[in-house]
């Protein structure tokens, strides 16, 4: 029984690793390989169990005539997700996208998403401030 769950906790955390190994790798492909595209908030889903304060953004947007689809985890302590489809759905926000695989995307909505990228807030979205909760 203990060998049993020694390589059951031995699986999982390999599969861990490869997850988080992973993920660095897509964003630092995606820092290192910026572009930027116009995107339109199409939706989201509040996180529920598993995920609670997470809100998925989703959004579409064009690379050489290309459609594609994204969506990027904001924290909902910093964007409400009160009101969101009627505030921000339709909206127009920038897109960064991996120049050699444009799947790798997220959706820039507040300064802080853009100054991860080392990407400058635009005056343009000024009026997001009044629904974002950051300092």
């Amino acid at each position: 029984m203990k060998k049993t769950n020694a390589l059951v906790y031995s699986i999982l955390v390999i599969f861990l690793v490869i997850w988080v190994v992973w993920g660095l790798k897509g964003r630092r492909n995606l820092l290192n390989n910026q572009r930027f595209s116009a995107g339109i908030v199409t939706g989201f889903l509040a996180g529920g169990r598993g995920s609670a304060g997470v809100m998925s953004i989703n959004f579409k947007f064009v690379v050489k005539g290309q459609y594609y689809n994204g969506s990027s985890g904001y924290s909902d302590m910093n964007l409400s997700s009160a009101n969101f489809d009627s505030i921000f759905k339709g909206k127009t926000f920038p897109v960064i996208y991996d120049g050699s695989n444009p799947h790798n995307a997220d959706i820039l909505i507040t300064p802080t998403f853009f100054k991860h990228f080392g990407v400058p807030f635009p005056d343009s979205l000024k009026w997001v401030l009044e629904y974002v909760n950051e300092k």
